[in-house]
């Protein structure tokens, strides 16, 4: 399990709020990659800027305690090494967060929305955590070999259970958990919003507070799953559709990267089976010597073609 350092209190691209998904908690301001074509097998930094969605009313955005989540949608072969985030407002202190692997996140993630040929590599806060106004996390990929182009996209939350009861002992999604209206879990007693009539909020507004993932991708996503019969599930009373539900969906970054190819990748692998494959020689007009002496010779060495002197 990895262990990642990133500012405490007043985190970032995760927390949520305890009002409707629309304008509210965080969203994306920013991605910048380090570069749209890297190169086989080489580093990849991504850096998300998070701002608050409705900065003139801070009712909108409680610093309540959640455990924080961030996760990144990469092709198959793809890994990453190194999450870490600050905090840009200066009245916080820059104390740091452990976050850790988060498995729970990532097949919620994929559950939510897979793509053939992608998977979902998400983290948590080891502990819960404030949320932020205006944060940043930066993710070091390690890029795989495979060439073409592809789009990677993020997700970020903040959940007030564990991440760890979004899946059932069998390591199925819980839907009940990821998709309950009634975030208090209690029967009969919903959300309330100042003594008004009920307000039904669902977890999954929590679990998506900020996406880059493409509307047509996500209203696609929805109306699969509603149309699912395994995607609707009776809850507090009320017949629910199991679908996601993003606060804030960004859709004006460049999410697109292309995958170059990387003139030294296995050059090291060749010249080690080149060393060690048996010697060919031939004379400097082609003509394979069985027992060469003295002189000067083309030596063949598995694909690897060298001029040498023998003395």
């Amino acid at each position: 399990m990895k262990k990642l350092l990133l500012p405490k209190k007043c985190w970032l691209p995760l927390a949520l709020v305890a009002v409707l998904a629309v304008g509210c908690g965080l969203k994306i301001a920013t991605v910048e990659f380090s570069t749209h074509e890297p190169m086989q097998e080489t580093e990849l930094t991504v850096k998300t800027t998070f701002v608050d969605a409705n900065p003139s009313d801070n009712s909108q955005n409680p610093q309540g305690d959640y455990y924080l989540m961030y996760a990144i949608r990469v092709p198959n072969d793809w890994a990453a090494t190194e999450l870490t985030a600050k905090v840009l407002e200066n009245d916080h202190p820059e104390n740091v967060l452990e976050m850790i692997d988060c498995e729970p996140y990532a097949k919620y993630c994929q559950y939510c929305f897979p793509l053939d040929g992608y998977k979902w590599i998400a983290f948590q806060s080891k502990d819960k955590a404030h949320q932020g106004h205006n944060d940043e996390a930066t993710i070091k990929l390690t890029v795989g070999t495979k060439l073409g182009d592809y789009r990677l996209d993020v997700m970020a939350g903040g959940w007030q259970y564990d991440p760890s009861e979004l899946l059932n002992a069998d390591g199925n999604i819980n839907l009940a958990n990821a998709f309950g209206q009634n975030l208090n879990r209690e029967e009969g007693k919903p959300n309330t919003d100042n003594g008004m009539a009920p307000t039904y909020f669902k977890s999954s507004e929590y679990l998506y507070n900020a996406s880059t993932i493409s509307q047509e991708e996500y209203q696609a996503r929805i109306e699969a799953m509603k149309a699912d019969k395994s995607g609707v599930m009776t809850l507090y009373g009320l017949t629910l559709p199991v679908a996601p539900d993003i606060a804030n969906v960004t859709n004006d970054q460049n999410m697109k990267v292309t995958v170059k190819e990387n003139p030294n990748t296995g050059i090291e692998g060749v010249d080690a089976e080149a060393a060690n494959a048996p010697a060919e020689y031939f004379d400097l007009q082609g003509r394979k010597v069985a027992k060469p002496e003295a002189g000067l010779y083309l030596v063949k060495r598995g694909n690897k073609v060298t001029k040498e002197l023998l003395k």
